[in-house]
């Protein structure tokens, strides 16, 4: 395995993770943390 690919992974993986994280919290609104329980 190439290390460059692992870090490429790890990137896009917390970029999408917190893009991700952004949207859905702008779009439920701060509530959305609130719903955890439900979830």
């Amino acid at each position: 395995m190439d290390i460059t690919f692992i870090a490429w992974a790890f990137l896009f993986s917390v970029l999408g993770y917190y893009l991700y994280e952004n949207l859905y919290v702008e779009s439920s609104g701060s509530s959305a943390h609130d719903n955890d329980e439900e979830e």
